[in-house]
């Protein structure tokens, strides 16, 4: 019971507190919100562009920001029901000359 009960505060923290206009977001303290971000940030890039949401939710708590919606860390940022993903830019693949024949 204790798990389900977690795992819905969590669905309702990545829900934000539904104010549109995003009075909530503003009153966050920009220091804490961009020390979020970095934590976030780096726990991503270490761990192959994904962490368990819950490890997420930690740092948000240890950064002093618990209950910022993920939507919020940034752009580049977004989530699954488990998971927080790292979305990667769109790199330019080289194109490479088909391999030819030797002679």
């Amino acid at each position: 019971a204790t798990e389900a009960a977690a795992e819905e505060e969590a669905e309702a923290e990545d829900a934000g507190p539904g104010d549109e206009d995003g009075a909530w977001l503003a009153s966050v303290d920009p220091e804490a919100l961009a020390c979020a971000q970095r934590a976030v940030m780096a726990a991503l890039q270490a761990n192959s562009g994904q962490c368990p949401r819950q490890y997420v939710r930690t740092l948000l708590r240890q950064a002093g920001v618990a209950g910022l919606p993920v939507a919020a860390l940034g752009e580049e940022v977004f989530f699954s029901g488990t998971e927080v993903f790292l979305r990667r830019t769109a790199r330019a693949v080289p194109v490479s000359a088909p391999a030819g024949r030797l002679p």
